[in-house]
């Protein structure tokens, strides 16, 4: 799935002086960067799982119950995910049609509900995580460890900003 990574007009608008007074040249240009990167290795992601028949939401579904290794609530997937609780429905909905996680309601209360992966969701996971990581090392690459470990001191740090 392609996601286009092309520069914004953003960029010359700045340069035309519209940014403002505060606005930083240097800091749009590396944030323009880093958005740019992000989007190419989101589309990359994206088209792995695809291949896979996954979404991103659907694989971090799976590893969470894989990691979990007891059944779980809905609501807990959610706040383990960060997402709302309609969003892990829909994604379980998905994985229970194919075959991967199995709800079982509660005989006295129907209201309440435990997800488990199924013997074929297990294997299915288990199968896939080897790729995933490889690709994952492939990426960074690149990188020395102390080029890594300085990526994870910054990302870290902007992260920060957000929580």
């Amino acid at each position: 799935m392609e996601i286009p990574t092309r520069d914004t007009p953003a960029l010359a608008l700045l340069e035309r002086g519209l940014g403002g007074k505060a606005a930083d040249a240097g800091a749009v240009v590396d944030c323009m960067q880093l958005l740019r990167v992000s989007k190419r290795l989101l589309g990359f992601f994206l088209e792995v799982f695809t291949d896979q028949g996954i979404s991103p939401g659907k694989y971090s579904v799976l590893c969470e119950l894989l990691s979990e290794r007891a059944p779980v609530s809905p609501s807990y997937l959610a706040e383990r995910l960060g997402v709302s609780r309609p969003t892990v429905t829909g994604l379980l909905d998905g994985l229970c049609r194919q075959g991967l996680v199995d709800r079982t309601f509660d005989e006295e209360d129907r209201r309440r509900v435990s997800v488990r992966l199924t013997s074929e969701g297990d294997r299915f996971i288990r199968t896939l995580l080897p790729d995933q990581y490889g690709i994952m090392a492939d990426v960074m690459e690149p990188l020395s460890d102390r080029e890594r470990m300085q990526l994870r001191r910054i990302l870290a740090k902007l992260e920060a900003q957000f929580t």
